[in-house]
C-alpha cells in the first residue's frame, strides 16, 4: 500500500454514500456490507458457500490466497451482525455468492461512479477501509492482521499511518 490516493481508505461519507446507493439491489448491498465489514477480497467475497459460514460462531472461515506450498490459507473474518443478515439473506436463494472478480469489479466501479466518488476506485479499497476502521475503533492490530491473513504484521502495520492517535490511545487504554 502506498500513500496515493487510490489505495487510501474510503472516508466515511464515501462509506455511506455507497451503501445508500446500493439499496434497493441486492447484489450490490451484499458486496457493500460484506466487503467493508469483513475486508475480504474480492474473489474470497465471489467464492463464498453457505457451508463458510458459522452462523452461530458469527465467522466466515475464508480460503486466501496460496501460500509458497501451494495450499490455500484458512483464517477466520469476524461477522458483523449487517453481514451476517445479508449473508444468510442471500444463501436463501444461492448456493454461494457466485459471479467472477471481473464482473464484481466492473459492478462496484460503476456504484463508486454513480456514487460521486470521483477518485479512482478499486474493490480491493473496501478491504483497506475494513482494516482502517478496525484499527479506529480499538480493534488490536494483531487481530487485524489475522482477519485480513496477512503473513507478516508489518503489512498491517502500514494501515497505521491512517489512524492519528493510535500509539497515544494504546497507551492510554493500557492505563499509562
Amino acid at each position: 500500500m502506498t500513500d496515493d490516493f487510490v489505495n487510501a481508505p474510503l472516508d466515511d461519507w464515501e462509506v455511506d454514500a455507497l451503501r445508500s446507493r446500493a439499496t434497493g439491489n441486492p447484489k450490490l448491498e451484499l458486496a457493500m456490507t460484506v466487503l467493508i465489514d469483513t475486508g475480504l477480497r474480492i474473489s474470497e467475497f465471489a467464492d463464498l458457500q453457505p457451508r463458510d459460514c458459522y452462523w452461530d460462531r458469527s465467522i466466515i472461515v475464508v480460503r486466501g490466497k496460496k501460500g509458497r506450498n501451494g495450499i490455500a490459507k484458512l483464517r477466520q473474518v469476524p461477522l458483523t451482525d449487517a453481514s451476517k443478515r445479508e449473508l444468510q439473506a442471500w444463501f436463501l436463494g444461492h448456493d454461494k455468492v457466485g459471479y467472477d472478480t471481473s464482473w464484481w469489479y466492473r459492478c462496484l466501479v460503476k456504484l463508486a461512479k454513480d456514487t460521486g466518488i470521483t477518485r479512482k476506485f478499486h474493490p480491493h479499497v473496501c478491504r483497506h477501509t475494513f482494516a482502517v476502521r478496525a484499527l479506529r475503533r480499538g480493534v488490536d492490530i494483531r487481530s487485524v492482521q489475522q482477519a485480513l491473513g496477512h503473513a507478516t504484521l508489518g503489512t498491517t502495520e502500514l494501515y497505521l499511518r491512517y489512524v492519528e492517535g493510535a500509539s497515544a490511545k494504546a497507551f492510554k487504554d493500557a492505563g499509562w
